[in-house]
């Protein structure tokens, strides 16, 4: 579970409208392909490759795997 820091810090991660937390939209991501269930803290859609870079970095500094 992210905490509130760790959320608003993902936030400004990346540009607005590619880091998803408001329950509404990680509704559509609860079920993946094998078919596991469970809402997601947050859902981000990186478009390039420095940003998956920082988003890599983040996660290993906050411990979110």
């Amino acid at each position: 579970m992210l905490t509130t820091e760790q959320r608003t810090s993902l936030l400004k991660l990346l540009p607005s409208g590619q880091v998803f937390t408001d329950p509404a939209s990680l509704i559509a991501y609860q079920v993946d392909a094998g078919g596991d269930r469970g809402t997601p803290d947050a859902v981000v859609t990186p478009s390039s490759t420095g940003q998956v870079q920082r988003l890599a970095a983040w996660a290993a500094q906050q411990g979110v795997p």
